[in-house]
């Protein structure tokens, strides 16, 4: 089971989330995307088909270090049983906006 599964009372999209904290902040990327390759290879969607309203699922792969934070996510159409392309956010540094 993935870290967190948001279920819908209503509407069509689903949200998983997996968690990954890594020491050093080079290793951000690598983490998130292990993190969402976790869920693929996981099959944490399958959860979902039992509820018929949700045709798609946004997943996620969040990588801590320290304050600093990555994610990577991708989008999966449960009818058409098809994955959407990986993207990955900026990082985030709390050190930065306290900088700025």
């Amino acid at each position: 089971m993935c870290d967190v599964l948001i279920i819908p009372k209503d509407g069509l999209k689903a949200l998983l989330l997996e968690f990954k904290q890594v020491r050093k902040e080079e290793e951000l990327e690598t983490a998130a995307k292990l993190a969402l390759d976790q869920i693929q290879a996981q099959a944490y969607h399958t959860e979902l088909l039992q509820y018929p309203y949700i045709e798609e699922v946004l997943a996620c792969g969040i990588a801590f270090s320290g304050k600093s934070v990555l994610a990577a996510y991708a989008t999966y159409d449960l009818a058409g049983k098809q994955a959407g392309d990986v993207h990955l956010t900026s990082r985030y540094s709390r050190q930065e906006e306290m900088s700025s």
